[in-house]
């Protein structure tokens, strides 16, 4: 809150990805709240297609790394890989701004969450914990929730390995 300049800051997690502001006014502070919920939450959403695009973007990850299938891949690197690998054809043949699908850290957050197929090609999706070390700089990690209340984890690497 800002009483000074009479706003107020939305967020996305314990002050993980900011979403708006507002002026402190009820009613508007709601809309927003509900606007922003809504976009998060009501996406349409399939397991399947989510993990298969997940594992892909892992792979992408770990191959330019030179690892392989079983290694940790960085949070951020697949976050990259998913986003180019969900955009529309028509981006894909001509990448510009107006063909561009936004997928950011706030959604990808939000869909790991509420994947519950975890297995892939005999392989499961791990989220690794983050360290101390890997959460000095955001580009090192992803806050992940765990409930709808506001609980979650920090994760720094994804990995699939052998069921």
């Amino acid at each position: 809150m800002d009483l000074d300049n009479n706003s107020i800051e939305i967020w996305y997690g314990p002050e993980q990805e900011k979403l708006d502001t507002a002026k402190l006014i009820p009613e508007t502070i709601k809309q927003k709240l509900k606007n922003a919920h809504a976009q998060i939450t009501q996406r349409k959403f399939d397991d399947k297609t989510f993990l298969s695009n997940l594992y892909s973007a892992y792979k992408v990850a770990v191959y330019h790394n030179s690892e392989k299938i079983g290694d940790a891949a960085p949070v951020t690197n697949v976050l990259s890989n998913f986003a180019f690998l969900i955009q529309s054809r028509k981006f894909k043949m001509n990448p510009i701004k107006n063909n561009y699908r936004d997928y950011g850290r706030v959604l990808f957050s939000y869909d790991l969450y509420r994947l519950k197929e975890r297995e892939i090609e005999n392989l499961e999706l791990n989220l690794v914990t983050a360290t101390r070390a890997y959460t000095r700089k955001r580009s090192d990690f992803l806050w992940v929730p765990s409930n709808e209340r506001g609980d979650g984890v920090y994760i720094s690497h994804i990995k699939f390995r052998e069921v």
